[in-house]
């Protein structure tokens, strides 16, 4: 007996010999290097898509062909999303691969690489020879500027208005470190450059950066002798057409901006000349621009005449202050900390969310149905089962008939109320958001009904952005990423196209996406012209944008004005009174248009969809430009889903901004619709409240300015200010800048509508800002004015 066992011992040990994995199988170094980086020289923004840079170095003997996998833990659910590129590593050749990755502080726990031999579905694990294969890095919420520059230390002086409240993060990148993806520039805000040589640019850098912009990123190239090299790869965006260079021989416009020393023009500096192609003027010295700036999709180009990295600019102590100035509104007031909010975040998940679990196609049962089948079940079970057993005397089968009828009642009821749930669904809202100009940004928001469970697909074209939405079964543990565990979200990129993958997805399950905003530029305007009739506007809004739109509403001040309908090509008006309502922070513009009926409601995702959208973007300051929205639905929408096309319910709004109207010779700037820039500030706090559109004081000074937009070829005629709080008196006061004599002059603030006794031009500057000053002698809160503007175009 013990011999036996024993042999059996021995046979086992043998058998577990052969059979057990060998470390020597494969040779010690065989695998992949890798070495990885997350961001712009290191810097992620978050919430901001960002570039993953890593370089692989195939050490087996023959070619592998497989998928880079990137595996982070999702902030929002804490679950995993794989990201992949497919990859082809010969032996011995580093492989440069680039993937784009949402921002977020990365660590060792939640996110990890990894490479697929074939694909990451199915294929085997190789071994990646590092000790660390995670990234780490620190996401900042800081204003981002990035500079390319012959000089790495040009704008180096820009931290120095952190002592002022500015939040401030300089990014030197090297030109061959742009990335070649508009969304993986997203880490900066502010991309300047200087004395570098655009031209010999590959063009998919280029679009790159172009791209970026139209999504909303500034760019800001710089003059002096280096502007047309410079300028060269964007020379047909530029707001400056080159034309050679010349000395800088005033400077007053530039030194009251710096508010420093003078600007020392004993060296001679040196600028770039040019004429105006398109846009605004900001800065002019002799009637040479000296600083301009024209819209680009979403976002801005900016040209200065002079080189920051040259003196007398790169010393001079007023140049931090100027270069604030010349970023304009929108960035000076992000770069101060305090109260600003990132509102222009991919997305509000619940809000859109929420939207977007209500399928039209998805309808309950009628309810009078559902009251016949109960009927029938009722009348069945009691008399009628009880007459029919007490005829043929089987009273006691009730005990399993009575059961059995309930649960095929129970089945009917099911399939009867599940009949339209048997099939693949889906249903989108899309936002178009015109330029005016003839350009657009197009995003998607879509879900699936997945009636069957399992594994689902959905393709796109190559250059979409795709977000998967953070499921709603559940939270991870921690947001930790677990190399053991496979994620149930995979996002593959490729040259044929991108791809969300889900797993495992159980039965009635809804799945969703944001395709992130694609610019376009064949999505027409709404053709804006105006009369003025005292103090009503007519307002005329042609369709040129090739789809037929409803309920077209102009929204201004809290109020949305009816347009109608408009087929393509079809016109409509709408009086609008020009009154200085206090712009709050929030308006349910939504009820406005689409009132809630008593009955079902065809409307529920068009007034869900205005009201996220206007509360999703607004700013430090939430005044909303007067905006153009209107609808349409587009017939033959669908998403290709599994292989296959799959219809979807499609509701678009199309929005298109209203700033200013010079239309018919006239000039008119809607009262609320300028967001003040607050320029300085001896108060040793503040906050502000979005919902109320209110600063919450302490004792000090403010100084604002509201920029006046479009200003060049018009006479500004006249300067209305709308103050909301007539009680400010007793704490607050304000005055307004009268360039023309150089001082201060005291507001009324028991008026609600004020006119200051000069001219208007007299409170215009050079730079075209209207400038006050608060002065406060206690806690109070209170709602900045508005101004509104009216004048004549000149065309000079």
């Amino acid at each position: 007996m013990r011999l036996g066992v024993l042999t059996l011992l021995l046979l086992f040990l043998c058998c577990a010999g052969v059979y057990a994995p060998q470390a020597s199988a494969e040779p010690a170094g065989s695998g992949i290097e890798i070495e990885a980086e997350a961001g712009i020289q290191g810097v992620i923004k978050d919430g901001r898509w960002t570039r993953l840079q890593a370089t692989l170095t195939n050490r087996t003997d023959e070619t592998v062909k497989g998928e880079l996998v990137f595996t982070a833990a999702d902030p929002d659910s804490g679950r995993n999303i794989d990201y992949s590129t497919l990859v082809e590593l010969p032996p011995g050749t580093p492989i440069k691969v680039d993937m784009s990755i949402p921002g977020m502080s990365f660590n060792k726990d939640n996110n990890h690489l990894s490479f697929y031999e074939g694909s990451a579905e199915a294929g085997d694990a190789v071994k990646l020879l590092t000790s660390k294969p995670y990234i780490k890095a620190a996401a900042v919420q800081q204003t981002t500027i990035g500079v390319v520059a012959r000089d790495p230390d040009t704008l180096n002086f820009m931290p120095l208005l952190n002592q002022k409240g500015y939040d401030i993060k300089m990014v030197p990148i090297d030109e061959e470190q742009l990335p070649e993806a508009a969304m993986q520039l997203e880490a900066v805000d502010i991309l300047l450059l200087s004395d570098v040589a655009t031209g010999s640019w590959d063009e998919r850098k280029v679009q790159a950066v172009l791209g970026w912009v139209e999504r909303g990123g500034w760019l800001a190239i710089a003059g002096g002798p280096s502007y047309a090299k410079t300028a060269e790869a964007f020379r047909d965006v530029m707001p400056v057409i080159p034309e050679g260079t010349s000395v800088l021989k005033t400077a007053d416009t530039l030194n009251m901006i710096g508010a420093a020393k003078p600007l020392d023009l004993d060296s001679q500096p040196t600028v770039s000349t040019g004429k105006l192609r398109e846009g605004q003027v900001s800065i002019s010295e002799g009637g040479m621009p000296i600083a301009a700036h024209t819209s680009y999709g979403s976002g801005r180009i900016i040209y200065t005449a002079f080189d920051p990295s040259l003196e007398p600019f790169a010393s001079w102590s007023g140049s931090p202050a100027l270069w604030a100035f010349i970023l304009g509104s929108q960035h000076a007031s992000d770069m101060l900390g305090g109260f600003l909010g990132d509102y222009t975040s991919p997305v509000n998940y619940w809000e859109i969310s929420s939207l977007l679990n209500y399928f039209p196609s998805i309808q309950p049962p009628p309810v009078g149905m559902l009251i016949i089948f109960f009927l029938i079940y009722v009348i069945l079970v009691a008399p009628a089962l009880y007459l029919l057993l007490k005829a043929v005397d089987r009273r006691g089968w009730a005990w399993w008939i009575i059961p059995l009828v309930s649960v095929a009642s129970s089945v009917v009821i099911f399939y009867a109320g599940a009949d339209n749930k048997n099939q693949m669904m889906a249903h989108n809202v899309r936002t178009v958001e015109l330029d005016g100009s003839g350009g657009a940004k197009e995003s998607l928001y879509a879900a699936m009904f997945v009636p069957d469970g399992g594994r689902v697909a959905v393709q796109f074209e190559p250059e979409a952005s795709v977000v998967p939405f953070p499921e709603e079964t559940g939270f991870g543990s921690l947001g930790r990423a677990e190399p053991s565990k496979k994620a149930d979200t995979l996002i593959r990129t490729g040259s044929d196209g991108n791809e969300v993958v889900w797993n495992g997805v159980p039965y009635w399950s809804v799945r969703k996406i944001w395709i992130a905003g694609k610019d376009t530029e064949e999505q027409g305007m709404l053709e804006t012209a105006f009369q003025e009739n005292n103090q009503q506007l007519e307002l005329q809004v042609t369709n040129r944008t090739g789809s037929s739109l409803t309920d077209v509403h102009l929204l201004l001040n809290g109020q949305a004005y009816p347009v109608g309908d408009l087929q393509e090509g079809g016109s409509g008006s709408v009086q609008v009174a020009l009154t200085g309502n206090q712009n709050a922070g929030y308006y349910d513009y939504g009820i406005q248009i689409f009132p809630y009926p008593s009955g079902a409601d065809p409307f529920i995702r068009e007034r869900r969809l205005l009201d996220w959208y206007i509360n999703n973007r607004r700013g430090a300051f939430p005044m909303q430009a007067p905006m153009l929205v209107g609808f349409s639905k587009r017939e033959d929408a669908s998403l290709i889903i599994n292989g296959k096309d799959v219809a979807s319910d499609d509701v678009t709004m199309w929005t298109q901004p209203l700033n200013t109207s010079t239309a018919n010779g006239k000039y008119v700037v809607f009262p609320g619709s300028i967001a003040p820039v607050i320029r300085d500030t001896t108060m040793q706090s503040y906050s502000y409240d979005h919902m109320s559109a209110t600063l919450d004081l302490t004792e000090g000074e403010m100084t604002f300015e509201y920029m006046v937009p479009a200003r060049n070829g018009v006479a500004v005629e006249e300067l209305d200010i709308y103050n909301y709080e007539a009680k400010a008196g007793a704490v607050v006061t304000i005055e307004i800048r009268n360039v023309k004599t150089g001082k201060w002059e005291q507001l009324d603030l028991s008026a609600s509508k004020i006119s200051p006794p000069g001219k208007a031009v007299d409170y215009i500057s050079e730079t075209g800002g209207v400038l006050m000053r608060l002065t406060s002698s206690g806690k109070y809160r209170y709602a900045l004015p508005s101004i509104g503007l009216k004048g004549t175009v000149t065309g000079s």
